[in-house]
């Protein structure tokens, strides 16, 4: 690039506002809304619910809190949006993953690295400090999670067709089970008490529930995935 002699390469420099530069850049198709809530979701994975200010959010994203409030009139609201908002993204990779995974066997080793991979973002008491600090949300995510029973329910009927689930089994009993077994233990306290990390629960919990659940055509392709 040239310069002229009014307009040094300094003054360009300075011209430029750096801090927004190296912040966070999104697609600019996005709506605002939807910037601030995902990126809140991601501040809040990185900082936990404690840390987690509007005036943090709207520094990072180069806006002013007037704008965020114009969208979620208070903390709280914003809060419980950005759950709904992560909420819709894991129903989405869901509905991707049913449709592209040939066998349920599959689909069910991605949704649970899908959820591996969810729970290793979040430390465990800071999931804690939202159950505490914020019941009614966490109400909410126990709701979605047991939500997503009529998915499994759907993927086990897949299974019994492909051959790979067992044609004994009562799918719809054991969809209720699943997911009733998974909101159950998958909270903050059980983790703590017994020193254990969610991904470390998945894995166990997967191989213990699903090869009582599988043919031995059903076994042969979980055992090629892991």
């Amino acid at each position: 690039m040239i310069f002229s002699s009014d307009f040094s390469l300094q003054q360009f420099l300075h011209s430029l506002d750096w801090k927004r530069m190296i912040r966070k850049t999104f697609p600019s198709s996005s709506q605002p809304k939807d910037l601030i809530l995902e990126h809140g979701f991601e501040l809040l994975q990185r900082d936990g619910i404690r840390s987690f200010t509007v005036e943090n959010l709207a520094q990072d994203l180069g806006m002013s809190k007037k704008t965020i409030y114009k969208f979620f009139p208070s903390k709280e609201r914003l809060l419980e949006k950005m759950f709904e908002f992560a909420s819709g993204q894991v129903i989405w990779h869901f509905q991707k993953i049913m449709e592209k995974e040939p066998t349920a066997i599959h689909q069910i080793n991605r949704i649970f690295g899908l959820l591996s991979s969810t729970a290793s973002k979040v430390s465990i008491r800071r999931l804690g400090d939202i159950k505490i600090r914020y019941p009614q949300i966490w109400k909410r995510m126990e709701e979605f999670r047991l939500n997503r029973r009529d998915d499994f329910l759907t993927i086990f009927e897949l299974g019994q067709e492909q051959g790979l689930i067992r044609q004994e089994l009562d799918v719809a009993l054991t969809a209720t089970m699943f997911m009733h077994i998974i909101n159950s233990t998958f909270q903050p306290e059980f983790f703590i008490q017994n020193n254990l990390n969610p991904t470390q629960a998945l894995r166990a919990f997967r191989e213990i529930f699903l090869r009582g659940m599988l043919t031995d055509k059903g076994i042969q392709i979980l055992e090629e995935l892991t």
